[in-house]
Formats: structure tokens, sequence, C-alpha cells
């Protein structure tokens, strides 16, 4: 059964009213008719069961007849941190990131990133939100505006957080580094870097910054590739695979 994300300030009296993009989802593509039961989910993690009551032109009503606190996020706090691709790419990282379990994303601007500029943001967050439904989470990732790769540097905790940054020209293998490092962790932040990799100058400020360079294995990957692999292997070591 599709799920379909609401706003708990949204219920009163164990009723809720849907408009904008899940009315339309609803009631205009996929045709629900009063009477359908439909699930629900809210910011809180919270479930719900419901049944729609009444349909009018640009919203409908449904009743909540059961409610589940199902808490399903991984325990661990992942943040990616991304260059901006070009094109598209950065949709299919977001989508997978939000089935892998990330919390944040931040897109990164580097030296070699080609697109400087984007006005994607509300886009990526519906497609996190798209994401949630298809595999079962009930809180969106949170997506940060883009950023600069020297004030992500400032700003990142290396002695209380976790943190990796990863270049293909390193040798330091990150399963070899995992299996030395099993310590538990909370927090968690992945850098991966634009199609035509970190500068060297950018690989310098890392290390001055104590962040851990690790390679992913003796074949490039592209950048969305990157990212997806990471979480994965993040997820299997350390995380709820």
């Amino acid at each position: 059964m599709p799920k379909f994300s609401i706003l708990s300030k949204k219920i009163s009296n164990n009723t809720v009213k849907i408009s904008g993009d899940e009315f339309k989802h609803i009631a205009k593509v996929l045709r629900y008719k009063e009477g359908k039961q439909i699930e629900l989910f809210d910011e809180n993690y919270i479930t719900y069961q419901a049944v729609i009551k009444h349909i009018s032109s640009k919203e409908l009503i449904a009743e909540i007849y059961e409610s589940l606190e199902i808490e399903n996020e991984s325990k661990l706090n992942i943040h990616l941190f991304q260059a901006i691709p070009k094109g598209n790419k950065m949709d299919l990282i977001v989508q997978k990131s939000t089935e892998l379990g990330v919390k944040f994303i931040t897109p990164i601007y580097t030296e070699r990133t080609v697109v400087q500029k984007t006005g994607k943001l509300n886009r990526w967050v519906k497609i996190s939100i798209e994401s949630c439904k298809q595999s079962g989470r009930n809180k969106p990732v949170i997506i940060n505006e883009p950023n600069s790769f020297i004030d992500i540097l400032n700003v990142i905790n290396s002695e209380k957080d976790f943190t990796m940054l990863f270049y293909e020209k390193k040798n330091n293998r990150l399963k070899t580094f995992l299996d030395n490092n099993k310590q538990q962790y909370s927090n968690v932040n992945l850098i991966i870097g634009p199609e035509g990799g970190f500068t060297q100058e950018e690989i310098k400020l890392a290390e001055d910054k104590n962040i851990n360079i690790l390679g992913l294995g003796p074949r490039i990957l592209r950048t969305e590739t990157a990212a997806i692999a990471a979480v994965s292997v993040i997820q299997f070591y350390l995380g709820d695979f």
C-alpha cells in the first residue's frame, strides 16, 4: 500500500485534511474514492491507518482509525556531503541515499564542481519524500542549502564525528580502515567529490583538519556511484545492514 506524508498539525479529532501534491497523487493520479483505506505518516515517525471520508476539488478528509509509532530509522546519523554533479545525477544520489538511511545531505561546491549555482533544493526535498514512501521510512532526509567545500571543513568536528573523504588517488582502502576502526559511532560524515575529483590543495586542507582520506578500490567510480557505495559499506560495517 502506498504511504502518503502529512504534518501532525493537520490532524484534529482523528481527522486529517490532505491537500497539495499528496491530494493530487491520491485523488487525481491514483483516483482513490471515498471509503478507500490509505496509510499516512508524519514527521514524528508515526504511521496512521485511515479511510477517505470526503473528497472535494482541492482537498480530501480522512478519518484515522489506528496509529502506530514505527521506528525504522538507522541509529547511525550519516551526513553525506556531496559535490554537486552535472545534470540530474543529484536526483539519483538523493533518492538512493534516502533508501539507504542517510539522515542529512549537504550539497557542496568544490574547485572542480561545474555546477556553481542550483535552484534544485525543493526538487531534491520532494524526491526524498517520494523515496521515503517507497522505502517505508517515516522521515525524509534533511537536505541543507549548498555550501562550499572550505566552509564545510570549518564546521565539521573531526574530534566528535567520524569523518571520511573519498579520493581516487588514495590507496588507504575503506575496508581495511573500517576493520581497524570498529568503535561505536553515532555521527558519520561522508565527503564525496565532483566528477573531476578533488584538487591536491583541497586534499591538503582536509588533511590539515585531521579528516580521514580514503579510497574506494582500484577502479575510478562516478560520483553518484561513489556516494551509493560509500553509504552502503558504512551501513554494513557500522549501521543497520
